[in-house]
């Protein structure tokens, strides 16, 4: 265990003492000391001087609850998370998901919309979700989520875009949408308004170069000692696997070696098993990161993280897939052996979950 610092103050003392960290940490202003986060300031506003924080009361019940978590990310986002996109997008969606209030929303969660509350708060966490995304009134943010808004209602109803129409939960009535028209108040010969019925980018099948350039796009490593994963990454971003195959092959195997060898260092005290063998060498990248995703699953007792990293794992541990050190090898040697660019990208969108989960 550390030994901090401290000043231990009388109980008689305790008006005093709360005066004065709320003038030098709370407020947020500069005052030569250190900052907190905005996790702290919100403790403090709802546990001293006891206001109303639902989005932290949400937070501390998703890092409980959520499904969508790794260790790392629950100790990490605990004490340092963008509160107040999350306090902002409350409001915008409580209705949507059909709550009277922000208030209802946290006390069924994670009853209710439990997976969509968790992927828009993972999202938060990793800064896929911030107020550039929220305040852009020309897409809705909710869109990738499945809600959208009809801008005839007063108050939202939730609404869920399916196919081409739009499915109510709310009464029927001259304010609410028919799940007939799609919009609120429209025969079924008018229009509804083009934000209604915006719907998300087309999707590219697996084996296609857009999709994993899209995955790079939004792929964001957070942590300290990431900044060869950063290089790395800039690096696949700049090719075109269609022109660049081999070269792409060969960056996303080191992108593996370094973020295991980063993740296994900093998760080292809470067990993680390290990339090296007891005699100082290095392991097979396979077995080495099947030690990880054991640790990561509690040796495959999360069945749910254990789900989402099985593709990956699989691909990873084939002793002649294009990542294990056999295809390395022919690459280099090997005259008359190459890559197929289609086979590369649905190697990619097999493999990417545990690349993100590294370096979350």
């Amino acid at each position: 265990t550390a030994n901090l610092p401290c000043l231990i103050y009388e109980l008689s003392e305790f008006d005093i003492v709360t005066k004065n960290i709320a003038l030098i940490h709370a407020k947020g202003e500069k005052a030569g000391r250190d900052q907190w986060a905005a996790v702290a300031k919100a403790r403090f506003n709802r546990d001293v001087k006891k206001q109303k924080e639902v989005g932290l009361d949400l937070l501390e019940s998703y890092l409980n609850n959520g499904k969508n978590l790794s260790p790392s990310q629950i100790e990490r986002w605990s004490g340092d998370y963008n509160i107040t996109v999350l306090d902002e997008v409350l409001p915008k969606i409580y209705s949507l998901l059909g709550c009277s209030s922000v208030d209802e929303l946290f006390k069924l969660y994670p009853r209710k919309n439990q997976t969509i509350i968790e992927k828009i708060l993972f999202d938060i966490g990793i800064e896929k979700l911030g107020f550039k995304e929220l305040r852009n009134k020309n897409n809705f943010f909710g869109l990738k989520y499945g809600l959208t808004v009809s801008s005839n209602t007063q108050h939202p109803t939730p609404t869920r875009t399916i196919g081409t129409s739009l499915l109510s939960s709310a009464p029927s009535g001259p304010q609410c949408a028919s799940a007939q028209t799609g919009a609120p108040g429209l025969g079924r010969s008018d229009k509804p308004p083009a934000h209604a019925v915006q719907r998300p980018p087309n999707a590219n099948p697996s084996n296609n170069p857009k999709a994993v350039y899209k995955l790079l796009k939004d792929f964001k490593p957070r942590g300290n000692g990431r900044e060869k994963v950063a290089a790395l990454l800039n690096e696949m971003r700049n090719l075109k696997i269609e022109k660049h195959p081999h070269s792409f092959c060969f960056l996303l195997r080191s992108l593996f070696e370094i973020s295991a060898k980063v993740y296994s260092d900093q998760n080292k005290d809470s067990g993680c098993p390290a990339m090296t063998k007891s005699d100082g060498n290095d392991k097979r990248l396979a077995t080495g990161l099947n030690d990880i995703v054991s640790f990561m699953t509690s040796s495959s007792t999360d069945r749910v993280k254990l789900k989402s990293l099985h593709g990956a794992i699989t691909e990873i541990s084939k002793n002649d897939g294009i990542l294990s050190v056999t295809s390395m090898n022919q690459l280099v040697h090997n005259p008359k052996f190459s890559i197929q660019v289609n086979d590369l990208c649905t190697l990619f969108g097999n493999v990417f979950p545990l690349l993100e989960e590294l370096n979350s």
